[in-house]
């Protein structure tokens, strides 16, 4: 794989219109909770997972051979969220996966942009009235 066709998504899981979020015991964990669908295949990427933030967010890295590879996979996940209410499944009941930011790298590794995603402009636009 190309070091110059990559980029991480970062993942958390809000559990209440407080915006509190899950504490990941491990990757499998986050996972368990954040089931991605099909679509994040596209292009077949490399994929490395960690675990940021005192493991509230799962970081996941694509990495790709070519950019068309990558450009294909941005615009799968983007025809997705337009299409569907979510590109994730199976999360537990009353948690909302956050796509809370990604981070675009040049070859070398040094960071080309990143782009934090706020989320839902309310909490309670997920989440029923506490």
């Amino acid at each position: 794989m190309a070091n110059a066709y990559k980029h991480s998504r970062h993942f958390k899981v809000i559990t209440d219109s407080n915006r509190s979020c899950v504490t990941f015991s491990s990757i499998d964990n986050a996972n368990s909770y954040i089931i991605f669908t099909d679509v994040f295949n596209t292009s077949s990427p490399i994929k490395t997972y960690t675990l940021d933030d005192g493991n509230t967010t799962l970081a996941v890295t694509y990495e790709f051979d070519t950019a068309d590879q990558e450009t294909a996979f941005k615009s799968a996940i983007d025809n997705f969220w337009k299409n569907n209410s979510s590109p994730f499944i199976g999360a537990a009941d009353n948690h909302f996966v956050d796509h809370c930011k990604t981070v675009w790298y040049n070859a070398d590794g040094s960071v080309s942009a990143s782009t934090d995603n706020p989320g839902p402009a309310i909490p309670d636009d997920f989440f029923e009235a506490d």
